[in-house]
């Protein structure tokens, strides 16, 4: 009885008899391959990086305290880069570079109404970014696109956008603390204008009236003083990261990787096509 399993000398046997048919095989896989590639668009791809700000720079304290001032660092922690990794997820940030590198056109993207054929640009951007977090506390963006100072003009700008909308969230909280200081500085003013409209009906409690309007300036004073404080740290508000390597325009294509495909193509075709011809002589002898 004829044993259904191949024995080594069997396998030589049969890809050497075979050779000719797997040599066509790769052959045309190959030839296949490269007419693909050469019709296929090339991408070329541009990275930044940058590392986060740490956020305690816009504390107010940092001005008005030098004896603290060496206890902030300037690099953030990793809370410090989800958020700034977050920032940039949003489609605010998309939907900003669309508008501001006309992408719409770029794209060629024509079918829809105009807020369909942004929305349909937005996506397009997003699966031509990549963005992560690296090792080293470090966000790492590429931007791919069929045109190299596009692709690193819109991975600088990527990053700018997320730290300006990083900033305008430090500046908002430095603003409404000012504002709440000024206004409550501004209510305590107007009962100690009252308070002191009514000393001279005030009869045997003047001198605790005096003492509360006394005690609501210097309330008001410290109010000021803080608000005054919060509106200068709103005006020296440090950015959100550091850039360690900026984006600029690749010298050549990164996709497709032409020497990759290719060599897996011939790796891949040369095992299909002997596998393919041990089944078939296998059935063959069976």
């Amino acid at each position: 009885m004829q044993s259904t399993q191949f024995n080594l000398t069997e396998v030589i046997s049969a890809l050497q008899k075979r050779w000719k048919t797997i040599t066509f095989f790769v052959f045309v896989v190959m030839v296949i391959t490269a007419t693909t590639l050469f019709f296929v668009p090339r991408y070329y791809g541009s990275k930044t990086i940058v590392v986060p700000a740490n956020p305690e720079l816009a504390d107010k304290s940092r001005l008005f305290n030098g004896n603290i001032q060496h206890l902030y660092s300037f690099y953030g922690n990793g809370d410090d880069l989800e958020i700034l990794y977050g920032i940039t997820q949003l489609d605010t940030v998309y939907r900003a570079l669309v508008d501001e590198f006309k992408l719409v056109d770029y794209f060629e993207i024509k079918s829809g109404m105009p807020a369909r054929q942004r929305e349909n640009a937005i996506k397009k951007l997003m699966s031509d970014v990549s963005i992560s977090k690296t090792e080293l506390n470090q966000l790492k963006v590429i931007v791919y696109s069929r045109d190299n100072n596009l692709a690193a003009d819109i991975a600088n700008r990527l990053v700018s956008l997320a730290g300006q909308i990083e900033q305008e969230a430090w500046k908002q909280s430095n603003k409404n603390s000012a504002e709440k200081l000024e206004s409550s500085a501004s209510a305590m003013e107007k009962q100690a204008i009252a308070i002191n409209d009514s000393l001279t009906v005030a009869g045997p409690s003047i001198q605790l009236l005096i003492n509360r309007k006394q005690s609501l300036m210097e309330q008001v004073q410290q109010n000021q003083k803080k608000a005054n404080e919060f509106r200068l740290a709103l005006a020296d508000t440090p950015q959100a990261f550091f850039v360690v390597e900026k984006a600029v325009p690749s010298a050549s294509p990164d996709k497709p990787n032409v020497a990759l495909v290719l060599i897996s193509a011939f790796l891949l075709s040369l095992v299909f096509a002997g596998i393919t011809v041990l089944v078939y002589d296998r059935k063959a002898t069976v």
